[in-house]
């Protein structure tokens, strides 16, 4: 499965890469570090997962999953943010994400998730 991380910190996706290095089932990862760049690598690329942050430059992580969720509802779409409030979580919700996750206080459950996802594929 391919799968696309997007966050503005370069040092977060370096570091979720290495923690998916070992995970079976993941083709290859591809990354974005704005919302515009999101955008134009799901549409050129076709990811069948991807994890958004909300805040980055440009719009919003929310806008991109409303983008990628009109386009390709099976896509399989992961929130992984500090901005964690039930207004947010309410909100990607609504939008469709699949799952949504605390960046600080549910990493690891997020990696669960992954690699249950990853598997059955």
């Amino acid at each position: 499965m391919k799968i696309m991380i997007a966050d503005d910190s370069s040092m977060f996706r370096e570091r979720f890469v290495s923690s998916l290095s070992n995970i079976a089932g993941i083709s290859s990862i591809i990354q974005a570090s704005n919302t515009d760049e999101a955008i134009n690598l799901f549409e050129k690329e076709h990811p069948g997962l991807v994890i958004l942050d909300i805040s980055m430059p440009i719009t919003s992580g929310i806008d991109v999953l409303e983008q990628i969720k009109n386009a390709s509802p099976e896509t399989i779409v992961i929130m992984l943010t500090n901005y964690s409030s039930e207004q947010f979580r309410k909100k990607c919700a609504d939008l469709h994400a699949d799952y949504f996750f605390d960046k600080s206080k549910e990493y690891n459950d997020m990696l669960d998730t992954l690699i249950s996802v990853t598997s059955r594929q």
